[in-house]
């Protein structure tokens, strides 16, 4: 096992957490990316989805103070101009499900900027 000499910066930052939002996916519709053309461009697919329950923590109290629900999905076409359109895909479902729970910790006055 391979530990680091200094990990204070880890530990001060545990210290200052106090919640912490975990994800259970909670349905999984992968896009169709075999539709995709290999080479680098434009491609069309069939749209993937996921969605989650959100639990925020808090790691104070150790309790659950709030839960709800966030769904991510692609759109039906992707441009990409380096790694594969799989990764591309991929990407948009987690950048499209992040703004997602950002919106929904925003709407509850959470800290989140």
């Amino acid at each position: 096992m391979l530990v680091r000499a200094n990990c204070r910066g880890e530990f001060d930052t545990g210290l200052r957490m106090r919640y912490v939002v975990a994800l259970r996916v909670v349905k999984y519709t992968p896009p169709d990316v075999k539709s995709v053309p290999e080479e680098v461009g434009w491609g069309q697919y069939a749209v993937g989805e996921v969605t989650v329950d959100a639990f925020v923590i808090d790691l104070k109290r150790g309790d659950v103070p709030c839960r709800f629900r966030a769904s991510g999905q692609t759109a039906d076409s992707v441009f990409w101009t380096e790694g594969t359109a799989e990764e591309a895909i991929y990407k948009d479902i987690r950048e499209s499900l992040s703004i997602e729970i950002y919106r929904m910790l925003r709407k509850m006055g959470a800290g989140v900027d």
